[in-house]
């Protein structure tokens, strides 16, 4: 069986399901190779709603991280429209790469940043995480399920 190809590209918004009623929203942000960076807003409708874009990437941003495109691939998560005037206002996140003693700083392409910079202490390691995991988050967020620890790791920063 062929995979159904799958385009997506920087600006795309998305629906992310909340409960039988109501869904948030995602955009992607910038698209590599084999992921993507997505913010996930503070943001939910009930799935009947005609959406205005515009306002949905100026709600507050809750949830961010790399991840794959399984959700997309599947269904469900759907492409409702773009908006790319708000990119340039969100900044792609620092890693930090090594081990303790010869931690160094990387961009989001993998380039070295300098460490006068920024606070390796402060980076995190880069973590890429499965669509499921940004999709109970925001369920949790909206209260539909438990809050996992370990989601702290996806937060917007």
């Amino acid at each position: 069986m062929l995979k159904k190809e799958v385009k997506l590209q920087k600006g795309d918004i998305f629906t992310i399901p909340i409960d039988d009623n109501r869904i948030g929203y995602g955009q992607i942000i910038e698209t590599r190779e084999h992921d993507f960076l997505i913010v996930v807003f503070d943001y939910s409708e009930s799935d009947d709603n005609t959406t205005d874009l515009s306002a949905v990437v100026k709600s507050r941003k809750i949830l961010m991280g790399n991840t794959l495109d399984a959700k997309f691939f599947n269904g469900d998560w759907r492409i409702v429209g773009s908006v790319t005037d708000n990119l340039k206002e969100i900044p792609l996140p620092t890693y930090k790469i090594g081990l303790p003693g010869s931690l160094q700083a990387v961009s989001y392409y993998g380039n070295i940043v300098s460490t006068a910079d920024v606070e390796l202490d402060d980076l995190e390691y880069e973590l890429v995480s499965a669509p499921i995991r940004f999709e109970k988050a925001l369920q949790a967020h909206f209260g539909k399920g438990e809050w996992d620890e370990r989601d702290n790791e996806i937060l917007y920063k």
